[in-house]
């Protein structure tokens, strides 16, 4: 038997050759077949970090996690919401890799977590980073929501947004809505105006505005009303002559259901084609 030792873990060849006392052989040795393989030494210590790990891409539920190793080894990152403190199921990736990423999802909103990144070499030997922390970003929200210009068939929805890429607005005669309308809105807080229109007169509407993050997590906001105007009908139509004036005079009233402008329409019976018009 004989120990080679190599520096470098790569390809290698070896063949045996035999030869005797003679002048020839010793010129023309009598090789065996090549064989081949490569050599793995065993580490007895773990890579090094060569980047620290960093927090990248923080939303409302999620972050990725990259930093970067000597070696190749798998990756893990232990987290929770208080220091020292970690969640008993780990983020990991068992491929072998010096360029690490580790994607935590299901995360709380404007939450402060800690961190600490782990990667094992193939010898098992297993590092740890220093104890690192983010916060996510807070939930988007509506506010300073309103109902103007309420008609027989619309309405205008007023309201601020804030941190949200989009809100639903949903709407229906009861909680169980049916109509949906969806708006695009910026992260920054701005004001919003969204009309609603194909609706019943006269009807109470239920709604409410959810918001969305970029990951297109959906809110809940509040429950709200508002009740459309009734179709203007009109009844108890009179009409009495006034006395002692100086023309003949017809006092016409009625009462309607909903506060109205009205106009009366009237013209001659012999002459139907001029029509003359009174407001109230």
């Amino acid at each position: 038997a004989y120990l080679d030792t190599v520096s470098d873990s790569k390809k290698y060849y070896w063949r045996v050759g035999t030869m005797d006392n003679t002048v020839e052989s010793q010129n023309a040795p009598t090789y065996s077949n090549a064989v081949t393989l490569t050599p793995k030494g065993v580490y007895t210590e773990p890579p090094t970090l060569t980047s620290s790990p960093v927090a990248l891409d923080v939303s409302t539920r999620k972050s990725k996690i990259s930093w970067s190793t000597s070696r190749e080894a798998d990756s893990k990152i232990a987290y929770g919401t208080k220091s020292g403190e970690y969640f008993e199921v780990e983020a990991y990736s068992s491929e072998k890799k010096t360029d690490h990423l580790i994607e935590l999802t299901n995360l709380s909103p404007s939450t402060l977590y800690y961190y600490v990144a782990k990667w094992t070499d193939e010898d098992g030997n297993t590092g740890t980073s220093e104890e690192l922390s983010f916060r996510t970003l807070e939930a988007p929200r509506v506010r300073e929501v309103s109902v103007t210009n309420i008609s027989i068939s619309s309405a205008l929805i007023k309201y601020t947004a804030r941190g949200a890429n989009s809100v639903k607005i949903y709407f229906g005669k009861s909680t169980d809505f049916g109509g949906v309308k969806e708006v695009p809105t910026s992260p920054v807080e701005a004001p919003y105006t969204s009309q609603l229109t194909g609706l019943d007169d006269g009807t109470k509407y239920i709604y409410k505005i959810n918001s969305l993050d970029q990951d297109g997590n959906e809110y809940q906001g509040t429950v709200l009303d508002f009740t459309t105007l009734p179709r203007p009908r009109l009844f108890d139509i009179n009409f009495s002559q006034i006395r002692g004036t100086a023309q003949p005079s017809v006092l016409v009233s009625w009462n309607s259901n909903t506060e109205t402008s009205t106009v009366v329409s009237y013209y001659e019976a012999s002459n139907p084609s001029v029509v003359k018009d009174e407001t109230n």
